[in-house]
């Protein structure tokens, strides 16, 4: 962008016109702060910003990129994050004030501005990462001018980045599939954590419409599928097959007598045959 020149009221670049640059560049502004508020969005999602306000406060001012972009439309913003430095010196006054801060919030505010004036003029802010431009700035022979606003940032740089929402669901992780329910598959597991992350507590939650769809429903589980239903039956029938059943019973067991009785009677033939070839031994 600062490469592209305004000549007679056209952009060129490089001795190149550049036709509708203006509309282009519009374009891009809009597309850049939509992208950014989406990047803001996920950060306050991933990182439960608001539950913790201060970490954009802090990285409005720890951010030394954003230092020149203010340039852009308008000049030098003489006012940027004074807001912010007003909210994080009221909140953390105490604490600086145990660590030896003396001095009033507007001389904090005129250290802040002689800062970003240092900053952008000699280390090129946009540039160069901004632990190496902070590490500057606390390395300057200047230092001594800006003590209100260091032991400001001192104290932001130690503000925690909070990752607690992902380290619950790892417990909960852990909690629900133990070693009983170790092939519990990933679609339900998918589920449980989204209930006991999202769902509502045990004591607000109403299990009414839960039994009556389950009691509504045909099939008990998931991947069950729709049970057939049984043909009744008449009386009738049902006398019939278990006569039918009785009488089969009766003639397998006199079967089984006249079976026993045919064994009994061969055994007592051969009893007596036996004998008399022997009493026939005798004799001779």
């Amino acid at each position: 962008m600062e490469k592209v020149q305004e000549r007679d009221g056209e952009y060129c670049y490089q001795n190149v016109t550049l036709p509708s640059f203006e509309v282009a560049r519009q374009s891009a502004r809009r597309s850049k702060n939509m992208l950014l508020g989406r990047i803001k969005e996920a950060m306050q999602t991933r990182l439960e910003v608001a539950e913790n306000s201060h970490v954009l406060l802090a990285s409005t001012i720890l951010n030394c990129e954003r230092w020149e972009k203010t340039t852009e439309d308008s000049g030098e913003d003489l006012e940027f994050a004074n807001d912010c430095i007003a909210k994080l010196y009221n909140h953390f006054k105490e604490p600086l004030s145990k660590a030896g801060l003396t001095g009033s919030l507007s001389d904090l505010l005129d250290q802040w501005h002689d800062l970003l004036s240092y900053t952008k003029r000699f280390l090129d802010p946009s540039r160069t990462p901004y632990l190496r431009v902070w590490r500057r700035i606390f390395d300057s022979s200047r230092k001594a001018q800006w003590n209100m606003v260091l032991m400001l940032v001192e104290l932001l740089f130690t503000i925690p980045i909070s990752n607690a929402k992902v380290e619950r669901l790892f417990s909960f992780m852990n909690h629900i599939k133990t070693g009983c329910r170790a092939t519990l598959g990933e679609s339900t597991l998918n589920n449980l954590i989204t209930i006991h992350m999202e769902g509502p507590s045990f004591q607000d939650y109403e299990p009414t419409p839960a039994i009556q769809s389950c009691l509504s429903s045909t099939a008990r589980h998931p991947n069950q599928g729709i049970r057939k239903r049984y043909k009744s039956r008449d009386s009738a029938t049902m006398s019939s097959v278990l006569i039918e059943e009785s009488s089969t019973d009766e003639s397998e067991d006199e079967e089984e007598e006249r079976s026993s009785d045919h064994e009994v009677d061969s055994l007592g033939v051969d009893d007596g045959r036996n004998e008399l070839i022997r009493e026939l031994d005798e004799l001779n």
